[in-house]
């Protein structure tokens, strides 16, 4: 007996419709992934051996953006904002530099200029050509780390022109290298650590869909966000000048 009260013909229509509706529910929600824009940001502080005829080492700090989002794009800007996330020190790549999925790409900021305005720096940022905005917060570690190398720079630097005192200066020299690398090694490992627990999660996600069927509330609601996101995006696109302002 059709507890429903349909008819055979009635009722394999209505089990169509519902399959039908969750195969395209699970399809959008895959399409939706696969176009997600994704890019983490690696920051580190280097000492480059100097030049003939010049003076101690050279400072730089690095900012490198991988994508790791399963879609193109292009990064237009790259460099450091303060807690108003106001620029404090930026790159524009011109042109763009384009970014297929897995790649990344390197640029070398002066150790000396971002050491001048180290107590305003919060984050490292890199933005796309459609103004996406990707950011770091930047940690403790690497504040120390920058400071550490400003001080073997200065050493190095007085080094040359007091070859009287050099044994000392060595001796101070070392010990501040020793501890800019435990430092650099720390701030390194913890950036490579957070990058498998990212690569982790993703499994994680593929796994749980796999065995379900079905996304991870996690993964959900990270697309949801993004939808969420979008929409604000389109509403502001929508509105007049003088609304935006």
């Amino acid at each position: 007996m059709n507890l429903l009260g349909l008819g055979l013909k009635d009722l394999l229509t209505l089990l169509l419709a519902v399959y039908g509706a969750v195969i395209s529910t699970i399809l959008a929600f895959k399409k939706l992934r696969e176009y997600k824009y994704k890019v983490l940001l690696f920051c580190t502080v280097e000492l480059e051996e100097p030049v003939k005829d010049e003076d101690g080492k050279k400072l730089f700090v690095t900012l490198q953006a991988v994508n790791v989002g399963h879609r193109d794009l292009e990064i237009e800007e790259l460099g450091f904002l303060d807690s108003n996330k106001f620029p404090v020190s930026r790159k524009k790549c011109q042109p763009p530099i384009r970014l297929s999925p897995d790649s990344s790409t390197i640029h070398r900021f002066s150790g000396e200029e971002i050491f001048s305005k180290l107590d305003s720096l919060r984050m490292a940022f890199a933005s796309d050509s459609v103004k996406r905005l990707y950011t770091l917060a930047l940690p403790t570690a690497f504040k120390k780390t920058l400071v550490t190398d400003a001080r073997v720079e200065l050493a190095l630097s007085i080094m040359k022109r007091n070859v009287r005192s050099i044994e000392r200066i060595d001796q101070a020299v070392s010990n501040a290298e020793e501890k800019w690398k435990r430092d650099t090694d720390a701030f390194e490992q913890a950036f490579k650590e957070e990058q498998e627990r990212e690569l982790e999660r993703q499994r994680e996600y593929d796994m749980y869909r796999a065995e379900t069927g079905q996304i991870h509330p996690d993964e959900k609601s990270e697309v949801e966000l993004m939808i969420k996101k979008l929409n604000e995006e389109k509403k502001m696109a929508s509105l007049p000048e003088e609304k935006k302002e």
